[in-house]
């Protein structure tokens, strides 16, 4: 897949920043779409509303739930 042009900008300036324009044409060929995923641990599960995103914990079900 081919990456965007906003996505290719991005990466020749980190190329540039870094000094590796000797290595532009393997990066650009290794390069993938990604993204990062940033958590912030709770520091109890009560503090976190019902219906907001989380990883792990208890899911949130009625209480009459089996």
């Amino acid at each position: 897949m081919a990456l965007p042009t906003s996505v290719k900008y991005i990466l020749y300036e980190a190329i540039e920043r870094y000094d590796l324009l000797l290595h532009q044409d393997e990066i650009e060929q290794l390069a993938r779409l990604c993204f990062l995923l940033r958590v912030q641990p709770a520091k109890k599960e009560e503090d976190i509303s019902v219906g907001l995103s989380k990883l792990g914990g208890c899911p949130d079900l009625p209480s009459n739930f089996d």
